[in-house]
């Protein structure tokens, strides 16, 4: 979550010189920069064989918005993404940059830890979130969810950075049960006008210690934590009659407060209608 913290001799792996692959010498020790470099350089062969070969989006309905119902009715502002899983060619996918955003089952916007972004950081009145890339005070007078496994604890924003999201001083996200590290969501908005929203996946890599998943914990002492892992982030937004944010030039992917790179795939356009607080398959 956030910046990479792994404790590593050096990286090695540079795109550049072209290397594809390690040699392992006799009587030469195999140390993290070595086995990280190939690793790092493995993954990279592969995903850019993959954008070249199919591009970014889906063979199937992967990420595909549709319509949220509960008991046949639709819910305010909200929409759900379609996923699926198939016994012999796994989950539905959705490949943005070569990455290979994936959903097991359909999720709901709102409320799913699959699709939301995480925070890095919270005080009583202020959510930290180093991975954003909020326009600044673009989301006073919205709602913030700081964690969506309590839907219905919500908050009026009065501010926002690039990287945070502030709620009047009056508040206590702290003491409310909120928690760095949690799932949050800025909940969208009815539409004053006749609104054209845009859905876009923001997908990145994240580096997982054993605090955020317990099983790097190694099972024969809870104090010695297994390698670390890289987790494909697959935040889904949406950019309220606003274009989603973009790199300087087209080709380049963004970098966040962390130097870390972002791809950004819009995926769906909502066409809102003024006073509707409805998402509707016709939009």
């Amino acid at each position: 979550m956030g910046s990479s913290t792994a404790n590593i001799s050096r990286r090695l792996y540079e795109e550049r010189k072209r290397f594809v692959q390690t040699v392992l010498q006799m009587g030469v020790p195999l140390v993290d920069a070595d086995y990280n470099d190939a690793q790092e350089s493995f993954y990279t062969q592969i995903r850019r064989s993959v954008q070249a070969a199919l591009g970014d989006g889906a063979l199937g309905d992967a990420f595909k918005v549709v319509e949220l119902r509960r008991g046949g009715a639709l819910v305010p502002n909200g929409f759900a993404l379609k996923g699926g899983f198939h016994p012999r060619t796994g989950p539905e996918r959705l490949w943005v940059a070569g990455h290979g955003a994936a959903l097991f089952e359909d999720v709901e916007w709102l409320s799913s830890p699959e699709v939301s972004p995480v925070s890095t950081g919270l005080t009583e009145c202020e959510l930290f979130d180093s991975a954003a890339f909020y326009e600044p005070d673009a989301l006073v007078g919205r709602t913030l969810v700081p964690d969506v496994a309590h839907p219905d604890r919500t908050y009026e924003i009065v501010g926002n950075t690039r990287n945070s999201i502030k709620v009047a001083e009056t508040n206590h996200l702290v003491g409310d049960g909120a928690r760095a590290g949690a799932h949050y969501r800025v909940a969208l908005t009815t539409p004053a006008a006749d609104r054209v929203d845009i859905v876009y996946v923001d997908a990145y890599l994240d580096e997982i210690d054993g605090r955020e998943d317990p099983d790097l914990l190694h099972t024969f002492s809870t104090k010695i934590e297994a390698m670390r892992r890289l987790r494909l982030v697959q935040a889904v937004f949406v950019a309220e009659g606003t274009a989603p944010p973009l790199p300087p030039h087209p080709a380049d992917p963004l970098v966040d407060a962390d130097g870390i790179e972002h791809f950004i795939l819009p995926i769906a356009e909502i066409r809102r209608e003024a006073g509707n607080p409805h998402i509707e398959a016709r939009m």
